[in-house]
């Protein structure tokens, strides 16, 4: 997982959803196993940062919460932050689009948190964790360039610095 999250090649994107999934042969003898495994391919998945990982992350973020027992419910919410947290890596309107849906349908504050925080990563908008000011934020910008993020005073002062 650590290896393929660096590989650019398309494959490498395919390996690790595919590897997400095939983690759920754990869940009979070892579902910490299986969900250590899925949290760290969802954080992969982020950090290659190939567009195919849309879907899957979005598919997760926004799943309705895992009933059963407490270890149960408290797994597929780690799985659910670890998409959250994945999609800021994707400044496309689509996953902006699961994070409000996050905000506006989910209870829980951590996941909530990390919804906007990955916004605000993402966008470089400092808004509150309030899904219809995301919403009108991500609507009245129509074009697509105005999800990328903005330059952190950090960026500003190295290009400062910067020789030619």
């Amino acid at each position: 997982i650590d290896a393929l999250q660096h590989f650019k090649d398309t494959r490498a994107a395919q390996v690790l959803i595919d590897a997400y999934y095939r983690a759920a042969d754990f869940k009979r003898e070892r579902a910490e196993t299986m969900a250590t495994i899925q949290c760290q391919v969802l954080a992969a998945l982020g950090v290659n940062g190939n567009p195919l990982a849309v879907k899957t992350l979005k598919a997760i973020a926004n799943a309705p919460p895992e009933g059963g027992d407490d270890k149960n419910r408290q797994q597929d919410l780690d799985q659910r932050i670890a998409a959250a947290r994945a999609l800021a890596h994707f400044p496309q309107y689509e996953a902006a689009e699961a994070l409000v849906t996050v905000l506006r349908t989910e209870q829980d504050v951590a996941l909530r948190n990390r919804a906007t925080e990955s916004l605000q990563e993402m966008t470089g908008e400092e808004l509150p964790a309030d899904a219809q000011a995301w919403a009108d934020f991500l609507h009245q910008s129509a074009n697509p360039d105005a999800l990328a993020k903005k330059p952190s005073l950090a960026d500003k002062f190295f290009k400062l610095i910067s020789f030619p």
